[in-house]
């Protein structure tokens, strides 16, 4: 039997801490004004800046809840990797989440520089993760 159930490892630690709060910055993002009421990042550069993110945490957080529901079903199927297989072409964004990876952190960085309300919300979601993130796992940074 595998020890999943009480290892103690808490099911939104298996999710990045960055990608519990795609939504939660896209929304703060959307919302935040520049100095003239302009909006301090068009939504375009915002799906440009977000790439496939949003679908990487539907990909994850789809999986997380197939793995939980198999593992709670332990006792009656001691199989998992049928779920990992059963989404293997979704598997495919994580190719264009490392290929788009430099632009996206360069349009960030872009417009942070460019757009004081945007630097403040990746300011204040750059501290969101840092303190979500376990001390064992290497800090993440947006910019």
């Amino acid at each position: 039997m595998l020890g999943f159930r009480n290892t103690g490892i808490s099911t939104t630690a298996l999710l990045s801490p960055c990608l519990l709060h795609v939504q939660d910055f896209r929304r703060a993002a959307e919302e935040a004004v520049g100095e003239g009421g302009e909006p301090a990042v068009e939504e375009q550069r915002l799906e440009e800046i977000l790439g496939v993110l949003p679908q990487v945490y539907s990909l994850h957080s789809g999986l997380l809840a197939e793995l939980e529901a198999r593992i709670s079903q332990w006792e009656d199927s001691q199989r998992l990797v049928d779920v990992l297989l059963s989404r293997r072409e979704d598997f495919g964004l994580f190719d264009t989440y490392i290929s788009e990876y430099d632009r996206s952190m360069y349009l960030l960085e872009d417009s942070s520089r460019n757009n004081p309300a945007f630097a403040a919300v990746v300011k204040t979601f750059e501290c969101l993760i840092r303190e979500a993130q376990p001390d064992k796992t290497p800090t993440v940074s947006l910019s």
